[in-house]
């Protein structure tokens, strides 16, 4: 009865490392860290950074360059006029 339970209790403590690590373990295939983006540096040397706005409420979206020194208001401002709502009537 001995060697039942000590066999019971190391399948039990196999299926406890198992699940441990393979709730540890990466969720997805190739998950090694890849190096930075060629992109993204030249984008800090051309001192512009390209966005997307989007107007949920109807779904239109635009990419827009816009430099670090361009306010928020300013980037809705000219957001609105690519797509098409710079209306009188809407406020900025």
């Amino acid at each position: 009865m001995a060697a039942r339970r000590s066999i019971l209790s190391l399948a039990v403590a196999a299926v406890a490392f198992c699940l441990l690590r393979s709730t540890l373990a990466p969720a997805f295939a190739g998950s090694v860290q890849k190096p930075a983006v060629r992109g993204s540096h030249t984008a800090m040397q051309a001192k512009r950074i390209e966005i997307f706005v989007t107007n949920p409420s109807v779904g239109a979206r635009t990419r827009m360059m816009v430099s670090p020194s361009m306010t928020c208001d300013e980037i809705v401002e000219a957001g609105r006029k690519e797509l098409g709502f710079d209306q009188p009537w809407i406020k900025n």
